[in-house]
């Protein structure tokens, strides 16, 4: 046991180095261990193998790694460990600003009081289990804005390695069983109904990727931009349709700020590569929306017609004043014990939110999102930090963000400012990033990175 628990705490060790040092390879990891749980046989947790090709190419038994008594410890448990470990020993280099400090700060405290309540309430395990969202959100958060280095733009390359991979994992889900339709991974009457080819989170690293591959520095070439064109493609089949608003709505904001900053017609400032992208990835998409499967989910509505209905449930539940102001910080409410909902998630980053650490913590997370992606965004011309918040906020109406995607947040605080791909100053020109913040109150220059 002694033995088992040294080479344990020597593999965490490693692990936290590993996250400070190398902190692409942390996200990597991240990143492919949301690849594969976005899939139906290549998961790494449990779910139901009903047939042999499911039991050919199921991945490990199930998501646990371990158990400390009634505790059981999951893949993402240690992401938060490690996750916050780095970010404790890095907080004195904090580059998020004192607005996302502050944001942070309210909710480590409002959720740090419900794992403290719940625990005296309901148990450790029933502690660990109701907060392990907001326990990996709030560590990856802390992780990815106190790195040895600024995230810069050679990081995404993980992002993008993971989006071609997501693709062939989708195309390897659609040679086994079918494009599918909306009606999700289900069995219906004992027999399997088909699903869509990847969940949402799969669905929404490809959607990244391709705008880490629009919109990085550097020439475009033909590569690139069948690589764009692919993703796209495979963006359409993975039938998400909360992605594809996401999708529509950060082209919808990037379009709207490049006019509102071009002193010329829009089309004068956008380059026509980009717009050839564009226009591929609608003629793709009519050519998929003619097919049998995709026009049935399309006309599905049962997916959102059961989230109003679950919203409308946990509006209707009875609460204090307190309990609506700070959730279950103080302790279990009836919204915020899954046990009301027989353990179906909200499926809505906000009513989450509400349910879990309240009206105030809901302001926390959007004032947290707004000054991370979208002040600093609009005020250095970043457009990447803009499309990581718009896709956050418009993700988050019909869907939780991923827990991947905190990082992607975190990571825009001090992110290096370029002049937009689609303008007509030189190639490479750069406008001068936003200082960072020291805990200290000292203001330290941000790394203009690569």
């Amino acid at each position: 046991m002694l033995l088992i628990g040294a080479v344990g705490l020597v593999g965490l060790a490693w692990a936290v180095h590993v996250a400070t040092r190398r902190q692409g390879l942390f996200l990597g990891a991240l990143l492919l261990v949301t690849a594969l749980e976005s899939t139906r046989d290549f998961s790494l947790s449990p779910h139901s193998a009903r047939d042999a090709i499911d039991a050919a190419f199921y991945i490990g038994h199930s998501g646990v790694i371990f158990s400390v008594g009634s505790v059981q410890v999951h893949i993402q448990d240690l992401f938060t460990l490690v996750a916050a470990i780095a970010g404790v020993i890095g907080i004195r280099r904090f580059r998020g600003g004192p607005i996302p400090a502050a944001a942070l700060a309210g909710l480590v405290v409002l959720v740090g009081l419900g794992i403290a309540t719940f625990a005296h309430s309901l148990g450790i395990e029933a502690a660990v289990n109701s907060w392990r969202r907001w326990e990996l959100a709030l560590a990856l958060l802390l992780y990815g804005m106190t790195t040895l280095r600024p995230w810069q733009w050679r990081d995404l390359d993980w992002l993008i390695a993971a989006g071609v991979l997501m693709c062939a994992l989708a195309a390897a889900e659609i040679s086994i069983h079918g494009l599918g339709s909306a009606s999700g991974w289900t069995y219906g009457g004992g027999e399997r109904v088909n699903g869509r080819p990847i969940a949402e989170d799969g669905a929404l690293i490809i959607l990244a990727a391709i705008w880490a591959l629009a919109l990085r520095p550097g020439r475009w070439t033909l590569t690139r931009g069948w690589t764009i064109v692919g993703l796209i493609g495979f963006l359409i089949v993975s039938q998400q349709r909360t992605i594809w608003l996401a999708a529509l709505a950060s082209l919808a904001v990037w379009l709207l700020v490049t006019a509102m900053r071009s002193g010329r017609r829009i089309l004068g400032r956008i380059s026509w590569s980009f717009v050839g992208l564009v226009y591929s990835g609608f003629a793709l998409m009519l050519v998929v929306a003619s097919s049998w499967q995709l026009q049935e989910s399309l006309s599905n509505q049962r997916s959102y017609q059961w989230r109003v209905s679950r919203w409308q449930s946990s509006f209707s539940t009875a609460r204090s004043q307190l309990e609506w102001l700070v959730g279950g910080a103080f302790g279990p409410t009836p919204a915020s014990v899954n046990a009301q909902f027989r353990g179906l998630y909200a499926h809505s980053l906000y009513v989450w939110s509400i349910e879990t650490v309240g009206l105030a913590g809901l302001a926390l997370m959007l004032v947290l999102i707004a000054s991370t992606c979208l002040r600093p965004a609009l005020l250095s011309r970043g457009y990447w930090p803009l499309v990581t918040g718009v896709v956050a906020l418009t993700v988050g109406y019909s869907y939780g963000l991923p827990d991947w995607y905190w990082l992607a947040i975190a990571m825009c605080a001090g992110w290096p400012a370029t002049e937009p791909l689609t303008a007509s100053a030189p190639e490479g020109s750069r406008i001068p990033p936003p200082g960072g913040f020291n805990l200290r109150g000292s203001a330290a220059a941000a790394d203009s990175g690569g």
